[in-house]
């Protein structure tokens, strides 16, 4: 209990003491009121409004570019850190009004201890607020400051002449490119070869057909003529054959010659002999035939390979030149969306440009104040009487401290 710490003894000595206290207190108010009013230079305030709103007109010429003009909160609460942006700033330090007024150079962070950025709760509000003690320069300073931030602003997020110039020079090299792309395909169509070797591989395939099929029909042929001499097999080599069955080899020997002629069908039955041909000499006959055909299909062989090797090389150019053609196609049709976008694009921006799309506006611009706002010399007072009552109370608190620690077994007094 002996280390408990009795804070009635030391209300007592600063009850006791009051008047230390008073004099302190007023003492540090007088102090702060000299300095005030002798000793410290009247601070001025020169503001200027700078409003920024949603576009009045979005103009989009063509949905293939799209203009973001999406100016919400996240585009609006960048705005007070560009105003004191090292660009800014440096814009001001190179005006030469601005250099002449002070009398030595100062750097970015000297030149932004004189500025402030308010928004007042609204992001679309910006107010660009400088203090000094010239109301001349404050409010010179200001409306530049002003201006050079309206100037980063629009061309950040307006449209500028800058971008302007951009799309012109764009859209004169997309109209180049469509103009020789629309040119290249003009020319290659005047010596496009495809109808030309389109009739030709018509041409060529209506032969492979042909000779197919009669090479088809020989072929037929050389069956019946393969069952009629196994039916005139099972004769006698030296019987007289049949009407019907000389007649038969001569109708085959008809169509073997005339490939190209209807089927002919034959109805041998009940035809009386008329001929003397004997059986060897009909099989003989037809074997003959056979090699004729035989001779024939080799023929025909021989001319469908280098038809064949004809209709690939044609369908080859005919193809490899249809794929030159649709990659014309394909380069004119991109250089001419890309020209039209860009025309659009152009027009779109030459026409923002013209009726400012982008709402930044100067709302007010600042003039010389003729009341400074500082320094606050009731403030200063208040403060300073604030200090010297702390000070006393601290003072009289470490005497009876000290007093205590030399005689712990004494009352404590001041």
């Amino acid at each position: 209990m002996d280390d408990e710490i009795d804070l009635r003894q030391y209300i007592l000595i600063l009850l006791k003491n009051w008047y230390w206290i008073v004099v302190f207190s007023l003492g540090g108010a007088a102090i702060a009121a000299v300095i005030s009013f002798f000793v410290l230079s009247p601070q001025f305030e020169a503001s200027a409004l700078l409003i920024v709103r949603p576009p009045l007109y979005t103009l989009n010429l063509d949905p293939r570019l799209e203009t973001n003009m999406d100016l919400n909160t996240r585009y609006y609460t960048a705005l007070p850190d560009l105003a004191l942006s090292d660009k800014t700033m440096g814009k001001l330090l190179e005006d030469p009004a601005i250099l002449a007024a002070f009398d030595k150079p100062i750097t970015i962070e000297q030149l932004r201890g004189f500025l402030e950025v308010e928004s007042q709760g609204d992001p679309n509000l910006i107010e660009l607020i400088v203090s000094n003690q010239d109301p001349e320069l404050a409010a010179d300073l200001a409306n530049l400051w002003t201006q050079f931030f309206y100037e980063d602003v629009v061309t950040l997020y307006g449209e500028s002449t800058d971008q302007v110039k951009v799309f012109e020079t764009e859209l004169a090299s997309a109209t180049r490119q469509r103009d020789a792309a629309q040119q290249a395909l003009v020319d290659f169509q005047g010596s496009n070869q495809v109808p030309a070797l389109n009739a030709q591989l018509a041409s060529i395939q209506r032969n492979y057909s042909l000779l197919l099929d009669e090479r088809t029909r020989l072929t037929m042929i050389e069956q019946n003529i393969g069952g009629l001499r196994s039916q005139m097999a099972t004769l006698a080599a030296d019987q007289i054959i049949t009407t019907g069955d000389d007649l038969t080899a001569l109708l085959l020997q008809l169509q073997a010659f005339n490939a190209q002629s209807g089927t002919i069908q034959l109805q041998v039955g009940g035809l009386q002999t008329v001929v003397t041909k004997t059986n060897a000499e009909g099989i003989r006959f037809l074997d003959e035939l056979v090699n004729t055909i035989e001779n024939r299909n080799g023929v025909i062989e021989s001319q469908l390979s280098p038809l064949e090797a004809q209709i690939l090389d044609l369908q080859q150019r005919i193809s490899e030149i249809n794929t030159q053609l649709e990659r014309l196609n394909q380069d004119h049709q991109l250089a001419e969306t890309v020209y039209t976008t860009l025309a659009n694009k152009y027009a779109e921006t030459r026409i923002s440009s013209q009726i400012s799309a982008f709402g930044v506006q100067i709302a007010s611009q600042a003039v010389a104040p003729q009341e400074p706002v500082g320094p606050r010399k009731l403030i200063n007072m208040i403060a300073g009487g604030m200090l010297g009552f702390v000070v006393s109370v601290m003072v009289l608190l470490f005497i009876a401290y000290w007093r205590q620690a030399d005689t712990p077994a004494s009352p404590v007094q001041a």
